[in-house]
């Protein structure tokens, strides 16, 4: 699983480690592999938090190769190698392509913290019963969040797009949605206030104008600013994991520009939530 280049900035040993990356390899996808590649060309100081990368206990443990076209056991993969872990006393991180893999992540993070709470960024609300006759799946995965936490626990941000159901289901008690933007950041984080938080980043909530290495692309979408300014806002929190998922290389602008923003995110998240 060790990657023969690891994400600039984060060549923490295994034992050193405070924070660990790992990237999940499903059905072909492997955004970890382009990512790493992007980071290469990009400074691992922060001019926002005016800390190197370097300075973060961070270890690149690589890519972890999931069952395939069996989203159920790949779960179960990405819930154990977290699980694992958390058991080190180490936060894990996650970079993926699908959404639905989060809820593997998000499993691992509400048995280790039973009080969990969930911030999700995103395009699309994902809270929808099933999609396609699949209970799990990327239109699903905030759905399957609610039944492991329930109400009261779940904030959704820059959604701008679903099915009337679940718009007309995405309200108080069940989640807390903030439609198109981000401006309710401040009372969110007063909200989560002592208890555990996991982050879910999909990268669909930029606009595609400044994303486009998405499936999903969705006009409307914030800017690299105030998603960075938004997910600052929680550097005060216990977060006790996040995970950046949405990156299709394939679908990227051939400069690779769509990489180099996973990157710069998951280094401001890495320095801000150590």
């Amino acid at each position: 699983m060790e990657p023969q280049q690891r994400f600039s900035g984060c060549d923490a040993s295994p034992g050193d480690a405070c924070m660990v990356v790992y990237s999940p390899a499903y059905d072909g996808e492997a955004p970890g592999s382009a990512i790493r590649t992007a980071s290469t060309a990009m400074e691992t100081y922060s001019p926002y938090q005016r800390t190197d990368l370097s300075e973060v206990r961070v270890h690149d443990a690589g890519d972890l190769v999931l069952p395939s076209g069996d989203i159920w056991k790949a779960i179960d993969t990405i819930e154990a190698y977290s699980g694992k872990r958390y058991d080190e006393d180490r936060t894990p991180v996650m970079i993926a392509s699908e959404h639905a893999l989060s809820y593997g992540a998000i499993r691992a993070a509400a048995a280790r913290y039973p009080d969990l709470h969930v911030v999700h960024f995103g395009a699309h609300a994902d809270l929808k019963k099933e999609h396609n006759g699949a209970t799990l799946a990327t239109r699903t995965v905030m759905r399957r969040v609610w039944d492991l936490l329930g109400d009261r626990r779940i904030y959704q941000f820059g959604v701008r797009s679903g099915s009337r159901e679940e718009f007309e289901w995405g309200v108080p008690p069940h989640v807390r949605m903030e439609h198109l933007a981000a401006s309710s950041i401040d009372s969110c984080a007063e909200a989560v206030g002592c208890a555990p938080l996991y982050i879910t980043v999909d990268l669909s909530v930029v606009d595609p104008s400044g994303f486009p290495g998405t499936k999903y692309p969705n006009a409307g979408g914030v800017s690299f600013p105030r998603l960075h300014d938004a997910l600052m806002s929680f550097d005060a929190l216990d977060v006790v994991g996040f995970d950046i998922c949405g990156l299709f290389p394939g679908c990227d602008d051939g400069t690779g520009s769509s990489a180099a923003l996973a990157y710069k995110l998951l280094r401001e998240m890495l320095i801000a939530y150590a």
